[in-house]
């Protein structure tokens, strides 16, 4: 009796988690079953490609900690759902996913009018959810939605060092007529305000495009007028692509700062030539000699034929995020992971990874751009906001 006690023990042990017999990890975390985690994104549509490639990111995520054992001898596994980036699409699928109890996180969404729409069904329904390219704000606004991503501000901050290392005099700015673009717009503006006559770079004109949109030329015309030597767009790669291949028409030496949307092979592809002499900054650069960004490279070359793009490391770090958290909470359940995200602390693709008591990831970035259909990386030009400002 004794012997089989142990061997009992042992077995407890081996499945982890303090698990008992039952198939809802969402409830109670006791069950033998894998730990599911929920992707939702942009699967078919206009931003596929975005929604594809954060999913695969995770995807590998799920391989690479099974590989390793799981967490306390428990797996995971991966269940995904297509949004289409459709705000009233991801509200029903939102609700769908919290309604499955054996789901007990998720990652994903791509643009932040999507994501806050899903979020806060995923509060009301005490759902833990990590955002990996919303960059809206306004998004955590409540205790279960967490960001693995860089918010606006960051990026004004990085788009304006940008243009004072390209020495320009006068520069433009292109963005969406939506939430994205009034709410950068706005940060840039809080940027200026804040660096009062100490920043050089003058801001020209602020042009907009409606959702769709691939003939700029009055925009161009606009920023042409106002004498713009360098124009900075947050628009995605399917409009980013069109402005610059219409403005070269009719400037050639024009330099383009872009957003990390445009991080992707599909934006080079789409380029072509028009693409040299672009930057951006990004959290994640996959030519990086760290050692874990050129192992989750090399995996995702293999596996997809592809270089990873910012979202991906940004979505495998989420992915990440939850592995630990049931980790540090003994359980897989959604409450115990909600606290436990606030407690976990490690070193990601991203960076380090630590969530503050709103549920962000600060981030910081370095920049890259296209060097002969390339994208380079020019480390040391960037500094954190805070410390960009007190440079000046």
């Amino acid at each position: 009796i004794a012997i089989l006690a142990a061997a009992a023990m042992l077995l407890s042990l081996a499945v982890g988690c303090g698990q008992k017999d039952g198939p809802d990890s969402g409830k109670d975390g006791t069950s033998n079953d894998p730990i599911r985690i929920a992707y939702v994104g942009p699967l078919t549509g206009d931003n596929a490609e975005y929604g594809q490639t954060m999913s695969n990111a995770v995807q590998i995520a799920v391989e690479d900690v099974n590989a390793a054992g799981g967490i306390g001898g428990r797996t995971f596994e991966l269940v995904t759902f297509d949004d289409k980036n459709d705000a009233t699409e991801a509200t029903t699928v939102a609700e769908k996913v919290c309604s499955d109890k054996s789901i007990v996180g998720v990652i994903g969404h791509f643009s932040s009018g999507v994501a806050l729409a899903a979020s806060g069904v995923y509060q009301e329904n005490g759902m833990p959810y990590i955002a990996i390219s919303a960059a809206h704000p306004d998004l955590c606004q409540g205790d279960y939605i967490f960001r693995n991503n860089a918010l606006y501000d960051t990026e004004a901050s990085s788009m304006l060092q940008t243009m004072a290392s390209k020495g320009v005099s006068k520069f433009g700015i292109l963005v969406p007529n939506s939430d994205a673009g009034v709410s950068v717009t706005t940060e840039i503006q809080k940027c200026l305000d804040q660096f009062g006559d100490k920043y050089a770079p003058q801001l020209a004109t602020i042009q907009r495009f409606d959702d769709g949109t691939t003939d700029m030329n009055a925009q161009i015309q606009e920023m042409i007028a106002a004498g713009c030597e360098a124009v900075y767009t947050n628009a995605p790669y399917a409009q980013a692509v069109p402005f610059m291949t219409q403005y070269r028409t009719y400037d050639q030496n024009v330099q383009f700062v872009v957003t990390a949307a445009c991080f992707s092979p599909t934006f080079l592809e789409a380029a072509g030539d028009t693409a040299n002499g672009c930057v951006l900054a990004t959290s994640f650069f996959y030519g990086s000699a760290n050692a874990a960004v050129k192992a989750f490279v090399d995996k995702y070359v293999k596996k997809y034929d592809s270089n990873p793009s910012n979202f991906c490391g940004q979505s495998y770090d989420a992915a990440y995020s939850f592995f630990y958290a049931v980790e540090k909470a003994g359980e897989a359940t959604r409450d115990g992971i909600r606290d436990a995200l606030h407690e976990i602390e490690f070193e990601g693709l991203t960076g380090m990874m630590r969530y503050n008591e709103s549920g962000e990831c600060l981030k910081q970035q370095t920049l890259v751009g296209v060097e002969d259909g390339k994208w380079v990386e020019y480390p040391g030009v960037l500094l954190s906001a805070t410390d960009y400002l007190n440079s000046l």
